[in-house]
C-alpha cells in the first residue's frame, strides 16, 4: 500500500491551451475529410449514386464541425481576458494550417471543374457532387475570415 502514488493535484488547464487543443482536433478532422473528398473526386469517373450520398453526408457532418469550431473561436474572441492572447497566438500558430486548408479546397474545386468535362453522367449528377463541396467551401471561407478577423481586430479599449 505504501508504494501507491497519490493522485497529483490536477492543475486547472490554461484556457488558451484548451482552445489550441480544440482547434488542433478540428483542423485535423477538416484535413482528413478534405483528403477523403479529394480521393473520392479523383475516383469518380462514372458517378456512383451511393458514393454521392456518402460524400454529401460527410460534407454535412464536416460543415457542422467547422461551424462549432467557428463558434468556439468567436466565444474566445469575445472573452476580454483572452482577447490579445488569442489574437497573437492564433494568427502565428494557425495561419500556415489555414493556408494549407485553403490550398486543399482550391484543389478540390479544380478537380471537380476538370471532371465536369468528361464525366460519363448527366450534368445534374456532376452538380450533385459540386454543390455540397461549394457549400462547404463557403463555410470554410467564413471560418478563415473569422480567424483573420479575430487576429486583425485592434485591441479593445473599453474597460
Amino acid at each position: 500500500m505504501h508504494n501507491k502514488k497519490l493522485p497529483k493535484q490536477e492543475q486547472p488547464k490554461d484556457p488558451f491551451l484548451q482552445l489550441c487543443e480544440i482547434i488542433d482536433y478540428d483542423i485535423s478532422l477538416i484535413e482528413t475529410t478534405l483528403d477523403e473528398i479529394i480521393k473520392d473526386v479523383k475516383g469518380v469517373h462514372k458517378v456512383n449514386i451511393g458514393k454521392l450520398g456518402r460524400l454529401e453526408t460527410r460534407l454535412t457532418r464536416q460543415k457542422k464541425v467547422i461551424g462549432e469550431f467557428r463558434d468556439t473561436l468567436f466565444c474566445y474572441a469575445l472573452n476580454k481576458d483572452l482577447e490579445s492572447e488569442v489574437r497573437n497566438k492564433l494568427s502565428s500558430k494557425y495561419s500556415k494550417k489555414v493556408i494549407a486548408l485553403s490550398k486543399k479546397i482550391t484543389d478540390i474545386q479544380a478537380r471537380i471543374d476538370s471532371k465536369k468535362s468528361f464525366l460519363d453522367a448527366p450534368l445534374s449528377k456532376v452538380e450533385d457532387i459540386a454543390n455540397p463541396i461549394k457549400r462547404i467551401l463557403i463555410v470554410i471561407a467564413g471560418f478563415i475570415g473569422a480567424v483573420v478577423g479575430i487576429t486583425k481586430l485592434p485591441p479593445s479599449d473599453d474597460n
